[in-house]
């Protein structure tokens, strides 16, 4: 029976499309959102904008923190060599959650936030 056959063309062929058709998908544009920050034109709102960037300094300083711990914490784990999770896992500091704080607290004051999409890789010349 024929049917149930392998034919190493049809096989190569397949992954060829397969293959083609995820690169052409992982190869497009990729965009950052970058903010433009405007601030309050009232003195008071002011005070209140830097009491924000104090605490969106201090958010991200403790992200450092965290982060280096779970450096550290995965470091030790492997040093001693107990493999909890089958995988190194990736420690990186999680900046954005500042970002949105510190994005709603200078609306709060009275700046404006702005965002625009960028382009930042793959992108087309038009």
């Amino acid at each position: 029976m024929k049917g149930n056959s392998y034919d190493p063309e049809i096989f190569q062929n397949g992954l060829v499309l397969v293959l083609g058709c995820y690169l052409s998908v992982g190869c497009g544009p990729i965009y950052e959102t970058s903010y433009s920050f405007t601030a309050p034109k009232v003195s008071q709102g002011k005070i209140c904008v830097s009491h924000c960037e104090n605490t969106r300094l201090l958010c991200e300083q403790n992200e450092e923190i965290k982060q280096e711990y779970c450096e550290l914490r995965t470091e030790r784990t492997w040093k001693i060599g107990s493999d909890c999770y089958g995988y190194r896992p990736f420690c990186r500091a999680d900046y954005y959650r500042c970002l949105i704080h510190y994005k709603n607290c200078y609306q709060s004051c009275g700046g404006t936030v702005e965002s625009q999409d960028v382009c930042v890789m793959g992108c087309s010349i038009n």
